[in-house]
């Protein structure tokens, strides 16, 4: 039939790589979109404010911003 549905927590823990990014992104394009045809002033905060909130809610799957490892000296030695 259908794969079953995963919980959001478990989306949110970084089996949804795909998911953490196009969320946030496709908020804030259906949000824009919105307020060019409404004209509403106040969608500009409230579009910040919910991006922010999808941002954070899948932060725990941008694994890429975590701290990176230090760079051995044969790395700095070769980019200087």
């Amino acid at each position: 039939m259908g794969a079953p549905l995963r919980s959001l927590s478990a989306l949110r823990a970084g089996s949804g790589h795909a998911l953490a990014r196009c969320v946030p992104f496709c908020l804030f394009i259906a949000l824009l979109a919105l307020s060019s045809t409404l004209d509403l002033d106040w969608l500009v905060a409230g579009r910040a404010a919910l991006v922010a909130l999808a941002l954070l809610w899948f932060w725990p799957g941008y694994s890429e911003l975590k701290k990176p490892p230090p760079a051995h000296l044969g790395y700095w030695l070769l980019a200087g």
